[in-house]
């Protein structure tokens, strides 16, 4: 979730300068940005896997009363009134990415990858899940752009072979 955290760039206490908590309650990671201007941006929730299944069925409005109580618990109660807004994604919602990156867990990248990275026939898979590192938009352009190369191999070599 990601919050715009006021028109003033101090937080209470100056206690947030910029960079990353990490906590064990139900949010794990903040994220927040140096402040150069009027506004400061936090990113109060970056969660995946099976943490993120706990916030699917809490509603934004929710979600940020949530936020806003462990920000107090860490800081003070001078934080709520400092968030003028918030976004949520919920990308195992999203209609077009209906989930987030490939997460291996342990072991399962030696099990399974070999498998994943493998064409079947003249099938070929692409996206960020069939190539390393998992989780980046630049991945996921390298195994798309591998696939398309080996996909006109495919075509080039069946051609050639057909006219011989």
């Amino acid at each position: 979730m990601s919050s715009d955290c006021g028109r003033k760039p101090e937080y209470p206490n100056n206690s947030i300068k910029g960079g990353k908590s990490i906590t064990d309650g139900p949010f794990r990671y903040m994220y927040s940005l140096p402040r150069k201007n009027r506004i400061g941006v936090l990113l109060a929730s970056y969660t995946w896997a099976d943490d993120s299944h706990l916030f699917q069925g809490v509603t934004d409005e929710e979600l940020k009363e949530l936020v806003l109580r462990d920000l107090v618990q860490m800081h003070d109660e001078s934080v709520r009134p400092l968030c003028t807004g918030v976004i949520v994604k919920k990308w195992s919602l999203d209609p077009y990415s209906l989930g987030a990156f490939a997460l291996f867990a342990p072991y399962q990248h030696l099990q399974y990858s070999a498998e994943i990275f493998r064409h079947e026939g003249r099938i070929y898979f692409a996206g960020e899940h069939t190539a390393f590192p998992h989780a980046w938009i630049e991945t996921f352009m390298k195994s798309a752009i591998s696939a398309a190369m080996h996909i006109n191999g495919a075509v080039h070599k069946d051609s050639s072979e057909a006219q011989h």
